[in-house]
């Protein structure tokens, strides 16, 4: 699907609860990122939302824009996005983290960050997140092979065991 149909889909109001579109390996960059994002914002996207957006060399710039998508509190609930194998770096995963304390990201966010170079700084950010007992219930963060060390598990796990993350179950 290309970021033109998808944008027409998510756009015309007459999406059905769980539409599923997939806009993977397009190369959609930052500037589609930010048209997907004003979409998902503008409160008008359905329930169960499936976008993947893998492998669309969306940085930081894209992360940030989604991230303020997220924090608007207009986003459907039990949104799955997938914004794997990007380039969103610390930076944006930094965004994310500060979305995900807002109070307005709804339940049921599942995001999917593989591949996307986190490290043990964007680990930190999602840990303070956590800890911050702010999160979406039912969220399900999906972190893998992200060249995240020791520091950012051990700051995950305290996460964890913080008693304050409220988790979905997968």
């Amino acid at each position: 699907m290309t970021l033109e149909e998808a944008l027409e889909k998510l756009n015309s109001r007459n999406c059905p609860p769980g539409l599923q579109l997939d806009i993977s390996w397009n190369n959609i960059g930052n500037v589609g990122a930010k048209a997907l994002a004003r979409a998902l914002s503008s409160g008008h996207c359905p329930s169960d939302l499936q976008l993947d957006l893998r492998y669309n060399r969306i940085d930081h710039e894209g992360a940030q824009a989604f991230a303020v998508a997220l924090a608007s509190g207009n986003c459907p609930t039990k949104l799955h996005l997938g914004i794997s194998n990007n380039e969103i770096g610390e930076i944006g995963t930094q965004a994310f983290a500060k979305a995900l304390t807002s109070h307005k990201c709804r339940s049921g966010l599942q995001l999917r960050l593989r591949y996307n170079k986190i490290g043990d700084k964007g680990a930190h950010a999602f840990a303070d997140a956590l800890v911050s007992g702010k999160c979406p219930s039912d969220l399900q963060l999906d972190l893998s092979v992200n060249d995240i060390g020791d520091a950012g598990a051990q700051a995950l796990a305290e996460a964890f065991n913080s008693g304050h993350c409220r988790f979905g179950t997968t």
